[in-house]
C-alpha cells in the first residue's frame, strides 16, 4: 500500500477485534502496514532512513508499560521506555537515539489505570536528516505533547480505538530518526 503525500484513513480489523484509525500524511516507506505473526501488527514508521541502530522493544506480555522518556529540543533526540515486571521492579529499554547537552527531558508516568491510546508527532529535517521532530502522546482522553519543534514537518497521528500498544519500533543514531507503533488485538 503506498502513502506518498494523501491523506488517508484507514481501518484494519481482523477476527480478534483489533481496530485501528490510522491517519497518515506521508511514509518513506513504499508500505505502511506491516504484519508481524498472527496477532500483532506494526503500524509505520515514520520519519527518516537514517540512523544507525534499527531496534524493537515490545512489552512482555505479563508486564506494564510504566513511563516513556523523551529527551528533545529542536527535534526528538532520544526516547526510553520502561516497563513493570510481575515483581514489581522496573525494567528500563535501552535509550534510543542520544542524550545532547541542550536536550530537555520530559517523562510520561503511565500509572495504574493509565493507558497509552495514542502516538501523534511530525518528521522533517534537521541538520540535512529526516528525523522525528516532535513527539505526543494520549493517555486516555489527555494529550501529553508534543516533545520537540512541530513546525514545517509531515504529521503523523495513530489513535488506538481497540486494542493496545503493545511496543514500538524505529531507527536512532544521533536523533530519533524513525518510529513506528508495535499493536495487539484485544480480547
Amino acid at each position: 500500500m503506498a502513502c506518498h503525500g494523501k491523506i488517508f484513513a484507514l481501518w484494519i480489523t481482523n477476527c480478534t477485534a483489533l481496530n485501528v484509525m490510522a491517519y497518515l500524511t506521508q511514509s518513506h516507506n513504499s508500505s505502511c502496514i506491516h504484519t508481524k505473526g498472527s496477532h500483532d501488527i506494526k503500524v509505520g514508521g515514520w520519519g527518516g532512513t537514517g540512523g544507525l541502530e534499527p531496534w524493537t522493544f515490545t512489552i512482555p506480555n505479563d508486564c506494564k508499560l510504566s513511563k516513556i522518556r523523551i529527551s528533545y529540543n529542536e527535534c526528538v533526540y532520544s526516547i526510553q521506555f520502561t516497563y513493570l515486571n510481575p515483581q514489581g521492579r522496573q525494567v528500563n529499554s535501552p535509550v534510543y537515539g542520544t542524550d545532547w547537552e541542550d536536550a530537555k527531558i520530559e517523562i510520561l508516568p503511565l500509572g495504574i489505570g493509565n493507558t497509552l491510546t495514542g502516538v501523534s508527532g511530525t518528521y522533517g529535517q534537521y541538520e540535512d536528516l529526516t528525523v522525528i521532530t516532535s513527539l505526543s502522546f494520549r493517555v486516555g482522553g489527555k494529550v501529553y505533547g508534543p516533545y520537540g519543534r512541530n513546525c514545517g514537518s509531515t504529521a503523523f497521528s495513530l489513535p488506538v480505538v481497540k486494542g493496545k500498544i503493545t511496543g514500538f519500533f524505529g531507527n536512532s543514531g544521533d536523533y530519533l530518526d524513525n518510529l513506528g507503533v508495535i499493536l495487539a488485538p484485544a480480547y
